[in-house]
């Protein structure tokens, strides 16, 4: 199974462009967006239509940054804190990760994929794409792509896997 994993858009045009790019040349069976998709103070419509044209593979939670008038722009539901999702037979807990403390007693044994810190991190059982619209400690715009129970962690704007991590 392919998976695309993304997180903190922020309505960044020019990164969803490139993020759609990688959809298309990527071709995943499913896109699991992390939340803080769009601007709280503006909504880009190029942005809305490039996520809408996905929404049959999406599966999205909702970030800190998305307000119920954002959401209702989109074509899929993201009104979710928190999503469970089996990748492989690895169960994985979906959040944007700003209310982690809520999510403590599902968590235990599983993997969680979040993003909320804007800085990507595939190691132990927090991972995070990053950010593809504002990157914060690392500069990367970033996004994860999965197949084969490895996770490629890959630069918007080189086209370069820059790490990767293998689930065990």
């Amino acid at each position: 199974m392919r998976i695309l994993v993304a997180a903190d858009l922020h309505g960044y045009k020019k990164y969803v462009q490139l993020l759609d790019a990688v959809i298309e040349r990527f071709n995943p069976d499913k896109i699991i967006l992390l939340g803080d998709l769009l601007s709280y103070v503006t909504v880009d419509e190029d942005v809305i239509q490039i996520l809408n044209k996905h929404q049959d593979k999406i599966i999205a939670v909702r970030g800190n940054c998305d307000s119920d008038f954002v959401l209702n722009e989109l074509q899929f539901d993201a009104s979710s804190i928190y999503k469970e999702v089996d990748i492989d037979g690895f169960k994985f807990i979906l959040t944007h990760g700003h209310m982690m403390d809520l999510l403590d007693t599902i968590i235990k044994d599983k993997y969680c994929l979040c993003g909320h810190t804007h800085v990507y991190n595939l190691d132990g059982q927090f991972i995070n794409p990053g950010s593809v619209g504002s990157p914060r400690v690392n500069p990367e715009h970033t996004c994860l792509l999965y197949e084969d129970k490895v996770f490629n962690l890959y630069d918007l704007d080189t086209d370069e896997v820059i790490k990767k991590r293998t689930l065990e």
